[in-house]
């Protein structure tokens, strides 16, 4: 009843966006989709998070239809928009419509130009930019510039608000408000230098967002222009926040978050050049370039025309070119001073077609015309230059570049991989690879040799990440787990949440192996739980719950006095399967059933019954993210063992069970390690 329908809005379209669904699937039958796109396909689908989805699926439809009915506006308009019916239309109105949808949901550089944005809106829309004339291009450029104005107002106040904010941070004024009234800053965001610290970091690394700030830039540039926003000087900045060294908070957190920055701008270069790279490899991907790269040069050349007759019609209505941009024009190139005389006199067009695109002739800039027109010119003459080697020197060059980038395509898929997957995630090298197509938006069918390549780069990239892990020291070398990290039980008979407890919400590491071994059990395995006891767990104190204060006064005094808790009695369950009575066949049974390099190197512990039968450890490990079977026994005064397959139970110190069958008095522990491929 209290979930944010933004946020599911949010989420669903994030995750919707990246696939195609059908029209005739109805809203609720594609919350699953939703589930698989998010990474959590293993969550079920409950009666009161459905509503939410729902409504969140049915504004994502309706976006998406508006959108593509725009889409489908521009494609008219490129192919049509100069017949007769169409330019009695306003024309100017439906253009800006159709752009402003298409663009919402981007968030668009002011660095990139508006030509940029044209280019990248008709690939989007897979047109043609060949078959656009001049006057509709204007029509769409005039419409992409008014959205990035209105855009840019919105974006200007987000900024403002982040500066303010971070004004605020500086000197820890905690009654600063908004336009509206509302505290900019928090308690639990400013109530001791940690919670400053991050709270600086996540606003100065929005603040750059907003800035637009280039890893390419130099510190000292992005320093003297956060300090002009913020309205200060370096001598202010020095009486605000410090840490114990004296240094301020900005200057730790700027140079933390440009560091940081600069970081995801190479693993974006990286992922960039790897794209590039694929597609220039791949036959299909590469025709496909090819032919853009035909559908820009032709475009070009129809620009040069069309420049070349707009700098002639300037000059028969007598149109003089800005005096400092003709200046530098001349500076530049001695071989342009002719340039309007060519276009008039050598190159005779006519000039009529020019009456009909529109133009302002009183805002009009010729001497920029004629710098884009010889960079046109220079660019094609280069292409053509080019071109003119001999077919030998063509394939000696071609195969440079193949082999080229046959060498650096290991490097570029480490370097994506090490950034971008999760080395926790249990996949495959094919996976992998299936994931790293998905990621770069192309097609999973690719040409054979080169997927041969890249998954052994990725398996290049998988011996390198498992030698590092097995140079690491593993962390139950340290012995097991203490139990203070799971002391919810207190005695060896637990009560045990009903089924529908667990759904989409999980549980501690006692819920886990009733968990496990019920799933076991239901495939057929043999399987036991264990519920061991210690009267002599040391606890710390509880976190009180209050204002953080409280908490960090908790926290100091814990410190202080180290480990004087409260002793007390933990009980907890632990499941085992049992995996014949050969331990080496663990060996082989990991390295065939567990994959990835956080299986090997390890220790792996197991207990022997009277029968020889090997029983693997599958507790879980609280204080840990990532699991794995084999951990370390706890040490526990009483362990008990319940058998679920016969129904009975025995008591580690016994000789016999429950059923009167004899039993080893103390079940032998034993450990073994699994090295290196």
């Amino acid at each position: 009843s209290d979930t944010d329908d933004d946020a599911f809005r949010q989420l669903v379209s994030q995750a919707l966006a990246r696939t195609e669904i059908p029209e005739e699937l109805n809203d609720t039958d594609v919350i699953p989709e939703v589930f698989q796109m998010l990474g959590i396909p293993r969550l079920l689908i409950t009666d009161e998070v459905a509503p939410h989805f729902v409504s969140g699926i049915r504004a994502f439809r309706h976006h998406r239809t508006t959108t593509v009915a725009a889409w489908g506006f521009i494609k008219h308009l490129v192919y049509h928009g100069e017949q007769p019916e169409q330019r009695s239309l306003n024309q100017t109105n439906e253009i800006f419509s159709a752009v402003n949808a298409s663009l919402a949901e981007y968030d668009l550089p002011m660095q990139m130009s508006d030509e940029a944005v044209l280019v990248e809106l008709f690939a989007l829309l897979d047109v043609p930019r060949d078959v656009l004339s001049y006057r509709l291009e204007q029509l769409v450029l005039n419409a992409i510039r008014a959205h990035r104005n209105e855009r840019a107002i919105s974006a200007a106040t987000s900024l403002d608000d982040q500066i303010a904010k971070l004004r605020a941070l500086l000197h820890n004024d905690s009654a600063s408000v908004d336009a509206v009234g509302v505290p900019r800053l928090s308690i639990e965001e400013t109530w001791n230098l940690e919670a400053c610290n991050e709270t600086m970091h996540a606003v100065l690394g929005e603040a750059f967002n907003w800035m637009e700030v280039s890893a390419q830039s130099t510190d000292e540039e992005v320093w003297e222009r956060l300090l002009s926003l913020l309205n200060m000087t370096d001598t202010e900045q020095e009486d605000t926040i410090k840490f114990d060294d004296q240094r301020t908070l900005l200057r730790v957190v700027f140079a933390d978050v440009r560091v940081r920055r600069a970081n995801e701008w190479r693993a974006q270069q990286v992922f960039d050049e790897l794209i590039v790279t694929v597609k220039a490899e791949d036959p299909s991907l590469a025709a496909e370039e090819a032919k853009k790269a035909a559908t820009q040069d032709r475009y070009n050349a129809n620009k040069i025309v069309w420049l070349q007759k707009l700098i002639g019609f300037a000059e028969e209505r007598g149109i003089a070119d800005d005096a400092a941009s003709t200046s530098e024009t001349v500076d530049n190139s001695s071989s342009s001073e002719n340039l309007a005389h060519d276009v008039s006199k050598e190159l005779m067009f006519d000039f009529s077609e020019v009456e009909d695109w529109e133009v302002d002739w009183s805002s009009v800039n010729v001497s920029t015309w004629r710098s884009e027109l010889r960079n046109l010119q220079d660019a094609a003459s280069a292409r053509a230059n080019s071109t003119a080697l001999s077919p030998q020197a063509l394939r000696d060059g071609e195969k440079h570049e193949h082999y080229a980038r046959l060498l650096k395509l290991p490097r570029l898929i480490d370097e994506t991989l090490s950034t971008w997957i999760d080395p926790a995630d249990d996949l495959s090298d094919k996976q992998i690879f299936h994931e790293l197509m998905r990621m770069m938006g192309l097609s999973e069918t690719v040409e054979p040799r080169l997927m041969r390549t890249m998954i052994e780069a990725v398996k290049q990239h998988r011996l390198r990440r498992e030698r590092e892990e097995a140079e690491r020291p593993d962390w139950s070398e340290n012995g097991p787990e203490a139990l203070s990290e799971r002391a919810a039980l207190g005695h060896s008979f637990p009560t045990l949440k009903p089924c529908n407890g667990y759904v989409n919400r999980g549980g501690d590491g006692n819920d886990f192996a009733v968990f496990i071994a019920t799933l076991l059990h239901a495939i057929g395995a043999h399987v036991r739980v264990s519920t061991g006891c210690s009267g002599n767990a040391t606890l710390p104190p509880p976190v009180p719950k209050g204002p953080p204060w409280e908490v960090a006064a908790h926290e100091a005094a814990f410190a202080a006095n180290a480990w004087r808790g409260t002793r007390t009695t933990v009980c907890q369950l632990f499941a085992e399967v049992r995996l014949g009575k050969h331990p080496t066949k663990v060996v082989s049974w990991i390295r065939a059933w567990l994959p990835g390099s956080k299986w090997i190197g390890k220790a792996y512990h197991y207990r022997l019954d009277k029968q020889g039968y090997v029983w693997l450890n599958l507790d879980w490990i609280d204080s840990h993210r990532v699991q794995r079977p084999g951990a370390p026994y706890k040490y526990f005064d009483q362990v008990i063992i319940y058998h679920p397959t016969t129904l009975t139970w025995e008591v580690e110190g016994d000789e016999f069970d429950s059923a009167g069958q004899p039993r080893l008095k103390y079940s032998t522990v034993h450990s073994l390690r699994v090295g290196l491929r």
